[in-house]
């Protein structure tokens, strides 16, 4: 249901990176969830395809990955 000229941010990580991941990307611009991947998928990965304009899925592109490489840089 996204409308043609939408924008789409395709944001894929491993399990626990995508769900804070997406949290970020979601809280960082105007953007909606068109299609969640729920970990573990078949590649044991997650995350989903957001929506909007493409300035804000840029934004929210950019927050995912700071976000997904935070965690990688401070392991539990």
């Amino acid at each position: 249901n996204v409308p043609v000229g939408s924008s789409l941010a395709y944001l894929i990580a491993c399990p626990m990176e995508s769900l804070i991941g997406l949290d970020a990307a979601m809280k960082a611009a105007r953007v909606e969830l068109a299609k969640f991947y729920g970990p573990p998928t078949e590649t044991n990965f997650g995350g989903g395809l957001l929506s909007g304009d493409q300035t804000e899925c840029e934004q929210a592109a950019t927050a995912f990955a700071e976000a997904a490489c935070q965690i990688a840089l401070n392991p539990i």
